[in-house]
């Protein structure tokens, strides 16, 4: 039973709780709390109170930094202080109710402060749907943090008479170990700016992610979730997996971003283990019509691809699969998706067939040609300069990916770099450099067959040199350079291939007098006698 006093300073923190009391009268009703009653007791007569979650959240934030070990657990803390002076103790002591009331209040502040399931709405959320989430959250990661570095600091005392107090070290172990896993969901929906987080909150998630791997002896959030004694990822893929389905994910806001932040932790041979159940939820995300989450599910197949072997994803029968849905993504009008896919869709490429470049097979047409074909295409429709950067900047990788069956594709690729070197698309000139390094490309991988294409390639070449010279617009001195320098570097490794030919059709273009700029890019690619670097 408790005291008539002890009775009234509930009422009077139930009445402070109630009226938001600040917290410096809070402050000083618990620590009569803790002064008149024990943990059990206080929480006991805390449950026959009415107290909100919000109540409850600004409570134990507040209490648990305040807390100190010998009122949690105050045998243990008695055996320690008499085994730190050098005394000897009875025998060991029981903490399992204590921990057990703190598994519960964790469990508590975590559940009220978790993200809540939408039932009636999916996708396009707001701060306004997420009212009261970063309060109640900001209170329980402070309140995670107080209570896990109380309960370290014990633990490490603790471990130093492990044979004397060798039951109450297990238990304390075991506290932290659930109290950091049960914390961890909140924390990880908290560690990147959304519509449920503030920068308070974010702060305080990254704060708590340390102190739970420290707590956990793992020096960082990857060895955490794979540590081999005690790996948790299985366990948050458990929790997460009934809302990653196709038809609870939408409507679970922060559980693609939780999965996101774990998988990019997951890195080879780990990854491996858990590849035939980590591909369903980046397929569900890649194949919605929200740009976000296009790109959310493009950046965790990007990773996974770099972090499993081509054969692992054979056998689980999903390289088909990425390949017709990152195929589709090529026709993408948003640039921030298709930057993203092109590298997923050259990654996949390598595991559904094989590369080209690889001499003891017949090279026959296969799903690189088709979707080259397809690149080239879109290249040559595109209108929209921010893509039209995206499709060069990634053109001359896929002229390497496909080696000398480049060949198969002459006629289409001329024709687009020739329209992508004529048109003038912006200060920096990406375009062009870009579609220079093309041409660069394609002269070192398909030079058997440059000669018959020669005259095409010099045309671009000096009809680009001659717009660069002669254009007035807004152009910084050193890209027109760096742009004059790339396409001489191209007209002279194009006369080491075939030098009779260009040689008479520069000395041509020579005679006519175009410019001085001209004249001189054509001067120096006729004096160059350096051999080829390929």
């Amino acid at each position: 039973m408790l005291s008539t006093e002890a009775d009234e300073t509930l009422r009077k923190l139930s009445a402070q709780l109630s009226a938001c009391a600040d917290s410096q009268d809070l402050t000083s009703c618990l620590n009569c709390v803790m002064e008149q009653m024990n943990l059990r007791q206080f929480y006991e007569s805390l449950n026959q109170l009415s107290v909100t979650e919000e109540q409850y959240g600004t409570l134990h934030a507040l209490l648990f930094s305040l807390v100190k070990p010998e009122w949690i657990f105050p045998e243990l803390y008695d055996c320690l202080t008499a085994l730190n002076a050098g005394n000897t103790v009875a025998d060991d002591v029981s903490i399992e109710k204590e921990a057990s009331v703190l598994e519960s209040v964790i469990d508590k502040l975590c559940q009220a402060a978790l993200v809540r399931e939408f039932i009636e709405k999916e996708g396009y959320f707001s701060r306004e749907d997420f009212v009261g989430v970063v309060d109640r959250s900001a209170n329980c990661l402070a309140a995670s943090i107080a209570l896990l570095e109380k309960l370290y600091a014990l633990s490490q005392d603790c471990e130093k008479f492990s044979k004397v107090l060798h039951r109450s070290n297990g238990i304390l172990c075991h506290l932290l170990e659930s109290l950091s896993l049960k914390a961890l969901f909140v924390c990880l929906e908290h560690m990147s700016d959304h519509p449920w987080t503030s920068t308070e909150t974010v702060c305080k998630a990254k704060k708590l992610l340390i102190l739970i791997c420290t707590v956990n002896h793992c020096s960082s959030f990857e060895n955490y979730m794979s540590n081999q004694n005690n790996a948790v990822f299985p366990l948050i893929f458990s929790g997460l997996k009934p809302r990653l389905q196709s038809s609870t994910w939408k409507q679970n806001p922060s559980v693609p971003y939780v999965f996101s932040f774990c998988v990019h932790h997951l890195r080879m041979p780990f990854l491996s283990d858990h590849l035939g159940t980590l591909l369903s939820a980046p397929l569900l995300f890649v194949d919605d019509h929200e740009v976000h989450y296009k790109c959310l599910g493009l950046d965790i197949i990007q990773h996974i691809l770099n972090n499993t072997s081509k054969s692992e994803l054979r056998w689980y029968g999903r390289a088909d699969v990425l390949y017709d849905l990152l195929s589709k993504e090529l026709y993408s009008r948003e640039p921030e998706i298709l930057t993203k896919a092109i590298p997923c869709l050259f990654a996949v490429l390598e595991i559904v067939e094989r590369s080209p470049l690889l001499p003891n097979t017949v090279r026959k047409h296969g799903k690189c040609d088709e979707m080259f074909r397809a690149y080239v295409r879109n290249m040559s429709l595109e209108t929209m300069i921010p893509l039209r950067r995206i499709y060069s900047h990634h053109l001359p990788a896929f002229i390497a990916k496909l080696g000398i069956t480049v060949v198969r594709h002459m006629e289409e690729l001329l024709t687009v770099i020739a329209l992508y070197l004529e048109v003038f698309d912006g200060p920096t000139e990406l375009c062009r450099l870009q579609t220079l390094e093309a041409v660069h490309q394609l002269l070192v991988q398909a030079w058997p067959r440059i000669p018959v294409h020669s005259h095409t390639i010099i045309q671009s070449v000096i009809r680009l040199i001659y717009d660069v010279s002669s254009q007035e617009l807004v152009t910084p001195s050193e890209v027109n350079e760096k742009l004059l320098d790339k396409a001489v570097k191209c007209l002279q490794m194009l006369r080491q291939i075939c030098p009779d030919k260009v040689d008479a059709v520069l000395t041509k273009l020579k005679s006519l007098n175009l410019n001085a700029t001209v004249d001189s890019c054509i001067d120096n690619v006729l004096q160059f006698s350096a051999p080829i670097d390929q």
